[in-house]
């Protein structure tokens, strides 16, 4: 197994000139790739959450296209444009997450913890930690969570966009030019509250960036700092339980 600063150079190395989206897929697949050849091709059994319409899952099955792929989201709606997609789908609440223990060889997201959004930021922080405690859960022994996520740099940050947005969706208000939507609350998580929720959950980060993120298509980054934090976990369960075992 690759060792952190392996995995950080090797994560580099498929940076691709591409949308920062477009390009995180791009490196998830890879990382997927790598980790099949590892286990002698074996194919894995991956679980994508918060799939939406399946982009992450398409790049994922152009790569490895002997894994067993599902995707949940809680928008059925979104997954009804994708009948040709051969991967399966779930409708289904992140917080809930309908699979049975030790399911998945793989779990990955993006942009998914800050919808996990509660009454205020502190149950939404809550909500994540669960979330977290959750994925292990379905998460097989020697399994990997791979994800990017935005954060703020400090609390302070993350409550004025949980309440401006909280507010204008109490007010029925969508002011798209500054990515606020009507009925759309977010909560984001500092990186040092990431931080905490994996080290609690027990979880072995292989490697974990975090860095400044300057897409300007969200006001909010522009206003107020924003990072991207991308990480890789590996989760070891003792007697295969689902509680991870300390690192």
């Amino acid at each position: 197994m690759k060792d952190e600063t392996a995995w950080m150079e090797w994560y580099k190395s498929y940076e691709k000139p591409v949308g920062q989206k477009e390009g995180t897929y791009v490196n998830f697949a890879h990382f997927i790739s790598e980790i099949s050849d590892q286990r002698a091709g074996r194919a894995l059994k991956i679980l994508d959450i918060g799939c939406g319409r399946g982009e992450l899952m398409n790049y994922i099955h152009a790569n490895n296209p002997h894994c067993e792929l599902i995707g949940i989201d809680v928008t059925k709606e979104l997954w009804k444009s994708q009948k040709e997609q051969e991967s399966n789908f779930v409708c289904g609440d992140a917080l809930i997450l309908p699979f049975k223990d030790d399911s998945f060889d793989v779990i990955v997201f993006y942009d998914v913890l800050y919808h996990l959004v509660g009454q205020n930021r502190c149950s939404s922080v809550s909500n994540v930690a669960n979330f977290f405690e959750n994925i292990v859960r379905i998460c097989k022994s020697d399994s990997y969570i791979l994800f990017k996520e935005q954060s703020t740099l400090h609390k302070v940050h993350s409550q004025i966009i949980f309440w401006i947005t909280k507010m204008s969706s109490i007010l029925g208000m969508s002011l798209p030019v500054i990515s606020i939507h009507e009925g759309i609350v977010v909560s984001f998580l500092t990186h040092h509250e990431i931080d905490h929720i994996l080290s609690e959950t027990s979880q072995k980060s292989i490697f974990k960036e975090k860095e400044r993120d300057r897409n300007p298509g969200f006001v909010f980054r522009t206003l107020l700092p924003m990072m991207r934090y991308i990480a890789l976990c590996r989760v070891i369960k003792k007697g295969g339980d689902s509680v991870n075992a300390k690192s």
